[in-house]
């Protein structure tokens, strides 16, 4: 026991310094929980389990390669799964996360999530609704596909058993050119949530609308560390992700990988409830969305940021912060708490802001 820990603790380390593997996976939220004593057996269990999935799950015929992993420190059992299969074990981790499309062309394209593709934090200027990155990454999609229908189902609120339920079968139904499926994070803001029962039904319904010829979007969840109220899941969103990369690689999923988009840490990019992403959020994970697809665009999410007016002083800017900090607790926080203790949710008899396949 002692031993297969250390080994497991020198190939956490090994990863942690291998560029590819560093890029596309949370190492250092790993390797902190897994030393802490206080809740590093438990999450070190669930990365364990992410990990064994992710060497279990892709075998390449011999001589294809693999980048990343060393199996001289891998652990014992890992190194007798290489071995037993006769080939090479690709790990979800050990290749680049976003799979780049040459020039992804659709004549359809739906939408399934939650508020994030719904569109929540960016309402359009004549108060018609909210836009959000799926809608304008449609409307970039549609530029390079003429005739392209669009259909959104995502609705706020909603966890990702109820998109299962809901939406996956209308959309396998439909059979798009291209679906994309964002669920989840609903899940992880409930304190109980383990990621590791999330993984199979995700998986289920990937599988599904693989089936019905759709070629699948799937988005990993951002890094929320920077974030006070949702700082908390950290831990069980790096797990999730690992989760979504093995899903990804097992169906040929095209995968945007949200985590690195640095950016997004940046307070500016999100609305004012801190749950949901501003315009100009929507507008970087649509161009982060363009370039996996392969979409021609004049704009690069990776822009900097313009500096904003600096405080008088910094007594006048704490003061300022915590302002903002009641007011945010009175608008956004109570609301969401209430909602939670009743059992409701903000997507409740909400209906779809786009049912149908329907040209832009």
């Amino acid at each position: 026991m002692v031993t297969e820990q250390a080994d497991d603790r020198r190939e956490l380390d090994y990863l942690g310094t291998s560029a590819d593997y560093h890029r596309n996976f949370p190492t250092i939220v790993i390797q902190r929980h897994l030393h802490s004593p206080a809740r590093g057996h438990c999450i070190a269990e669930r990365i364990s389990r992410a990990r064994e999935a992710a060497l279990l799950s892709f075998t390449l015929p011999a001589g294809a390669g693999r980048r990343g992993v060393d199996p001289s420190v891998m652990s014992a059992k890992h190194r007798a799964t290489l071995r037993r299969d006769g080939g090479e074990v690709l790990a979800a981790v050990a290749e680049p996360s976003s799979f780049v499309a040459q020039s992804f062309v659709a004549q359809s394209f739906v939408a399934l999530g939650d508020s994030f593709s719904e569109g929540i934090g960016d309402p359009r200027p004549d108060g018609s609704g909210d836009r959000g990155w799926a809608d304008r990454f449609a409307e970039r999609l549609a530029a390079v596909s003429p005739g392209l229908r669009y259909a959104n189902l995502a609705i706020r609120g909603k966890m990702l058993q109820q998109v299962i339920d809901e939406q996956v079968p209308t959309a396998a139904a439909m059979r798009p050119d291209l679906v994309s499926i964002a669920a989840g994070g609903n899940d992880l803001l409930r304190p109980r949530t383990d990621p590791d029962t999330l993984a199979q039904p995700f998986n289920d319904a990937v599988e599904r609308l693989t089936g019905a010829g759709s070629q699948v979007l799937l988005f990993t969840g951002f890094d929320p560390g920077t974030f006070p109220l949702i700082r908390f899941i950290r831990g069980r969103a790096a797990v999730f992700n690992g989760h979504l990369r093995v899903i990804a690689r097992r169906h040929n999923c095209l995968l945007v990988d949200l985590w690195p988009m640095r950016v997004l840490a940046d307070p500016r990019m999100w609305s004012d409830d801190r749950l949901h992403l501003g315009p100009d959020g929507h507008r970087r994970v649509a161009l982060r969305v363009c370039e996996v697809l392969g979409i021609p665009v004049d704009e690069d999410w990776r822009e900097p940021i313009p500096d904003g007016p600096r405080p008088a002083s910094a007594y006048r800017a704490a003061l300022a912060a915590r302002r903002q900090d009641a007011q945010w607790a009175r608008d956004h926080a109570a609301p969401w708490v209430r909602r939670r203790l009743r059992g409701a949710s903000s997507g409740d008899h909400m209906s779809p802001k786009r049912p149908e396949l329907l040209p832009l």
